[in-house]
C-alpha cells in the first residue's frame, strides 16, 4: 500500500524540517510585528507624557513667576505714615529704604515680643502686609504664630548702621 500523496511530506524529513521552520518563522514574524506595534504605541504614549510634563513645567514656571510678583507686591505693601522729614531723618541714619529695612530688622528679632517667652514652643512673627511705620521712632504691627494674632506697638531707635534697638511698648 502506497502512502497517500497528501501525507507524503511527512515521510521526508527535509520537508518536515522546512515546514516546522516556516511555522516558527511565521510565529516569530507575527511576534515581531506585535512587538514593533507595542514599541510604537509605547513611544507614542511616552511622547505624549513628555509633552504633558513640558506643559506642566511651563504652567509651574508661570505660577512661580506670578507668586513672585505677588510676594514682591506684598513686600512693597508695608505701609508707612512717615512724614517727609521723618523719612529723610531715617535715610540720614543709614536706612536706604527705611520701611523695608525696619521691617526686615524687626523680623530678625522675635524676642522683642513679650509673647515669645522661652517656655512657649511657638514664635510670634510680624506680618509684613499689616505693618505700619508711623514715625521716626514708632511702628505698629500685627504679629502671628500661625494660629493666633496680636497687635503690637513698637518703639525703635537707630543706634548706627545696621543697629536698631527695639522695644515692645504694648502688645494685645
Amino acid at each position: 500500500m502506497r502512502p497517500s500523496t497528501r501525507l507524503a511530506w511527512i515521510a521526508r524529513p527535509d520537508i518536515l524540517v522546512a515546514l516546522v521552520l516556516s511555522a516558527a518563522l511565521a510565529i516569530v514574524a507575527v511576534g515581531c510585528d506585535d512587538r514593533e506595534e507595542a514599541a510604537a504605541a509605547r513611544e507614542t504614549m511616552l511622547t505624549a507624557r513628555i509633552d504633558s510634563l513640558h506643559e506642566q513645567a511651563r504652567l509651574s514656571e508661570s505660577l512661580r513667576d506670578s507668586l513672585r510678583a505677588v510676594i514682591a507686591n506684598l513686600e512693597a505693601s508695608v505701609s508707612h505714615e512717615l512724614s517727609l522729614p521723618d523719612l529723610e531723618f531715617l535715610k540720614k541714619r543709614g536706612l536706604g529704604n527705611p520701611v523695608v529695612e525696619l521691617f526686615d530688622d524687626l523680623a530678625k528679632h522675635p524676642e522683642v515680643f513679650p509673647a515669645n517667652v522661652p517656655s512657649k514652643p511657638w514664635v510670634y512673627r510680624p506680618d509684613r502686609s499689616r505693618t505700619v511705620v508711623l514715625s521716626r521712632n514708632w511702628m505698629f504691627t500685627v504679629i502671628s504664630d500661625g494660629h493666633y494674632e496680636r497687635e503690637a506697638l513698637l518703639k525703635y531707635v537707630i543706634e548706627g548702621p545696621g543697629l536698631i534697638r527695639w522695644e515692645c511698648v504694648r502688645q494685645e
